[in-house]
């Protein structure tokens, strides 16, 4: 997975974001509300509901939209809160993930997006 970033990133607004914003679980940065097509899925996705957060950033509840709007652990640009990383490495570990969800990239997208999947379920629930 590669991401080219062409423009100045908010990085400053994030980080205050994620410091200030309990709400929030991570910062998508290659996600923007122009973003309709997924190319590794060649089909249009649909976008979620967003409000703005300050000048820079939009907010967005996860599960509500589709393709890259669903997909939210991913390793190609998100910032995400490091007890959030923690917990769900551990979790990881905790199912036998050092043979499998943590041996490569690929494999820990997957399992992280299954233990942060269920993670929100419990919130919402």
């Amino acid at each position: 997975d590669d991401a080219l970033f062409c423009n100045l990133l908010p990085l400053g607004a994030a980080a205050d974001a994620l410091r200030h914003e309990a709400r929030l679980s991570c910062v998508h940065l290659k996600l923007s509300p122009g973003l309709g097509f997924s190319h590794p899925a060649g089909a249009v996705q649909h976008q979620p509901r967003m409000e703005t957060l300050g000048e820079e950033l939009a907010v967005f509840k996860g599960g509500d939209g589709s393709r890259d709007w669903n997909y939210p652990f991913e390793l190609c640009g998100t910032l995400y809160r490091s007890a959030l990383i923690r917990e769900v490495v551990s979790q990881i570990k905790s199912s036998g993930g050092v043979e499998g969800g943590l041996s490569h990239p690929n494999r820990l997208e997957v399992a992280g997006n299954t233990v942060y999947s269920r993670a929100l379920g419990e919130q919402a629930g």
